[in-house]
């Protein structure tokens, strides 16, 4: 810190050093401004988003920035078939039957090595045995 502010730095602690400082007068004012802030911010936004992509409204149509310009790029953009579509949840996996299920279970109770998909093994088969090379569906 240069001299001369130093000075002004130290004739204001002198002035203001009896007022005390109280905090939570401090944090209010700072979250009224920060919040003044973000809603001129969010309503300038919306404005120009508006003004740029035929009146879409960001807030309205999606909830994110990226999901409103997907928004605008699906309905504005993209042509149907030009680009693949992938559920939001991701595609399902495989299906598998109570009964066999149960029925690996009770295979796993003779062969305590069997491998299936429900112990973290990534087979599209229900179970496989490595010592016999053994499939099980």
């Amino acid at each position: 810190m240069s001299h001369a502010k130093f000075k002004e730095f130290k004739e204001w602690y002198e002035k203001s050093y009896h007022d005390g400082f109280k905090l939570q007068d401090e944090l209010l004012k700072y979250c009224e401004s920060d919040v003044r802030i973000l809603t001129q911010t969010l309503f300038s936004f919306i404005k120009m988003f508006e003004a740029t992509f035929n009146t879409y409204r960001p807030i309205i149509n999606a909830c994110t920035l990226t999901s409103s310009v997907m928004f605008v790029m699906k309905h504005e953009y993209i042509k149907d078939g030009d680009v693949g579509h992938v559920p939001e949840n991701g595609y399902g996996g495989g299906n598998n039957s109570m009964f066999a299920l149960k029925y690996i279970q009770w295979l796993e109770k003779k062969n305590p090595k069997l491998q299936y998909a429900l112990r973290g093994h990534n087979y599209a088969v229900d179970g496989y045995n490595p010592a016999t090379d053994e499939i099980f569906e």
